[in-house]
């Protein structure tokens, strides 16, 4: 994440600004109470090391902390919050959340048929962002009549929309390394509707909110399709 590393580097280097300005201060009175130079050094450079510190330690507690702040500073690299897709052609739908902690993305999410009833879940542990596209492993346990099984594959994520914003829109596809080897080009849009992320979060709504996504993605999927480069 190319804008995540700038904000690092600019926290870091305002962190020396403050650092070398608090370490001034405290120069200039360890002068004026005529304090020894060894003892005068030992601080100052106590004082540089906490004051870095602290300050890059705040910064990136703001920076996790405040959704909006990760928003501006992460610009047209802000994925974070909650996607919706399909399998393009067929009856198969996902939705899945993307977190940021750490200086890293966190994805998981739910598989649904076509009448809403979760068919798997997985997670990714594994996930590499850069630009606007996205690869990761994952791991998605499988439920059905037979024993229970936990599949393992990859996905590939390219995130679109206006020059400069965060993307609305996505196309990818994943590959799974199950017997069957399926590889399935997935379409998905981000879901900004507060009402609906509020019937989400309620299990009393959810399962209706889940089937008004799947009806604004089959209206989605009857749009022209994004051909992928180098799509496997």
């Amino acid at each position: 994440m190319d804008n995540y590393k700038r904000f690092v580097e600019w926290v870091r280097l305002l962190s020396l600004f403050g650092a070398v300005f608090v370490a001034d201060l405290v120069l200039t009175s360890l002068k004026d109470a005529q304090a020894p130079f060894l003892v005068s050094a030992i601080v100052i450079g106590l004082v540089v090391i906490a004051t870095m510190h602290v300050l890059e330690l705040l910064a990136t507690y703001v920076f996790e902390r405040i959704w909006v702040v990760r928003r501006f500073f992460l610009g047209d690299e802000h994925i974070e919050g909650a996607w919706f897709d399909n399998v393009v052609g067929k009856e198969q739908f996902g939705m899945f959340a993307i977190h940021f902690r750490d200086g890293r993305l966190f994805i998981s999410g739910e598989q649904y048929d076509a009448t809403g009833k979760v068919t798997a879940t997985w997670e990714d542990y594994l996930v590499g962002f850069e630009g606007r596209t996205l690869h990761a492993c994952y791991r998605a346990p499988q439920f059905s009549d037979k024993e229970p099984s936990e599949v393992y594959g990859f996905t590939k994520y390219v995130f679109g929309g206006k020059p400069g914003k965060p993307p609305t829109f996505f196309s990818g596809f994943f590959a799974d390394l199950s017997g069957e080897c399926r590889s399935c080009q997935l379409r998905g849009f981000r879901i900004t509707d507060r009402n609906l992320l509020e019937r989400l979060n309620m299990p009393e709504s959810r399962s209706h909110a889940i089937l008004e996504l799947m009806g604004k993605s089959r209206a989605l999927s009857n749009q022209p399709e994004v051909k992928l480069q180098g799509k496997e």
